[in-house]
This record gives structure tokens, C-alpha cells and sequence, in this order.
């Protein structure tokens, strides 16, 4: 989905700059018949265009980022914790009871923080 909209993003960029390139380049022949609002219009609807797909790549990278990085850290802390847990149980720095009831205070301490 990403690379798609940046494919589009680029090209509607381009299109942008066609646009003005055109209406620079042929500057003359643009005011000989009066059509400087006519070039302005098609230039702000290139313009327009990328504006748009500007934000919704921004909108769709801001949501994927958001809700991966959120999920892998979520996950992570918890594979942290599980693992630190089991090494003091091993050692016997720590109980199992009192390892298991780290993990659920944990769990529902983060349970309660997404809400």
C-alpha cells in the first residue's frame, strides 16, 4: 500500500511540475491569449492533487507505524519481563509465585494503560 501511494505521490509531483514548467517556458504565448488564470487553475489542481495524496500516505504511515511499533513494544516488555522472571526463578533470586504475580500485575497494569 505504501509503495503504491508514493509511486502516485511522485508522479502527481511530477505532473505538478509539468505543469508550471509548461506555463514558464511558454510565458509569451500564455499572456498572448490571456490565459494566465486558466494556467494558474491547472497548476492548483496539480497541486491540489498532491496535497492529497501527500496527506493520506502521511494518515496510513502515521496509523501502520503507530500500531506496529506499539505492538512490538508491547510485546517485547512482555518477552523482557517473562525472560528476566524465568532467570531469577532459575537462579532461585525470586519464587515462582511471586514471578507469576509480577507478570500478571504487569499485564493488567499495561491492560489498563491502553485504555
Amino acid at each position: 500500500m505504501l509503495p503504491l501511494l508514493t509511486l502516485l505521490l511522485q508522479t502527481a509531483l511530477a505532473e505538478a511540475n509539468v505543469v508550471a514548467h509548461e506555463a514558464i517556458g511558454a510565458m509569451r504565448t500564455v499572456f498572448s491569449f490571456a490565459k494566465e488564470r486558466a494556467e494558474q487553475r491547472r497548476y492548483d489542481e496539480a497541486i491540489q492533487r498532491y496535497f492529497k495524496l501527500n496527506v493520506r500516505q502521511t494518515v496510513i504511515s502515521a496509523l501502520y507505524f503507530m500500531s506496529v511499533s506499539t505492538f512490538l513494544i508491547n510485546c517485547l516488555i512482555q518477552v523482557a519481563l517473562l525472560w528476566v522472571g524465568a532467570k531469577l526463578v532459575t537462579e532461585r533470586e525470586m519464587s515462582a509465585g511471586n514471578a507469576n504475580a509480577f507478570l500478571f500485575c504487569s499485564c493488567c497494569s499495561c491492560s489498563c494503560l491502553r485504555c
